[in-house]
C-alpha cells in the first residue's frame, strides 16, 4: 500500500491493489473533518472494494456545498438548477461534461421541461458517495450558470 497526503491536517489517501490488481482509492479524515478547499482536489480512480461514504460524514463535505442535498438513501447528492433557457441548459452540460472528462468521474445529469437541470453524483463502482463525488460537485459549483431568475 502506498501512502499520500494532500494537507498534512485533514487527509490521507491510500491506494492497493486488489487480486485483479484494480487500483482501489481509500480516503480518511484524519482530524476535525473537512476543512480543506474540495475544488482543488483531484478526482481518483476508483475500481470499487473500499467502503462508501457514510450520510453522516456525508453531512460534513456537503457543508462545502451550496444547494447540494443528500438522497434519502445517503448513496448520492443531487442539485437542480432552473436554468434561464435550453440552450443555457446545454452550455452548462457542456461544461459540466469537460470537467467530468478531466476529472475521468461522471455524474447522472437530466434535463426536463426544456430548462430544469439536475446533476446527481455518486461512485457507482462502490455503490455510494465517495470523495470524488464532493470534489466533482466543488468543481460544478463554480462554474458559471445562466439560471432562471424568479419574477
Amino acid at each position: 500500500m502506498v501512502q499520500f497526503q494532500d494537507d498534512p491536517t485533514t487527509c490521507f489517501r491510500a491506494f492497493n491493489s486488489d487480486a485483479k490488481g484494480r487500483n482501489n482509492c481509500v480516503a480518511t479524515e484524519r482530524s476535525g473533518g473537512v476543512s480543506h478547499d474540495l475544488s482543488k482536489k483531484r478526482c481518483i480512480p476508483c475500481e470499487g472494494g473500499i467502503p462508501t461514504i457514510s450520510p453522516q460524514n456525508a453531512g460534513e463535505f456537503l457543508k462545502e456545498l451550496q444547494g447540494w442535498e443528500l438522497s434519502s438513501e445517503g448513496r448520492s447528492i443531487r442539485i437542480e438548477y432552473p436554468m434561464k433557457d435550453f440552450a443555457s441548459a446545454i452550455r452548462l452540460v457542456d461544461t459540466i461534461a469537460q470537467v467530468a472528462e478531466a476529472e475521468n468521474h461522471h455524474p447522472d445529469i437530466h434535463l426536463t421541461g426544456y430548462r430544469r437541470l439536475v446533476i446527481e453524483l455518486s461512485t457507482h463502482a462502490i455503490g455510494g458517495l465517495s470523495e470524488n463525488d464532493f470534489i466533482l460537485a466543488a468543481k460544478i459549483q463554480k462554474l458559471p450558470k445562466d439560471l432562471k431568475i424568479p419574477k
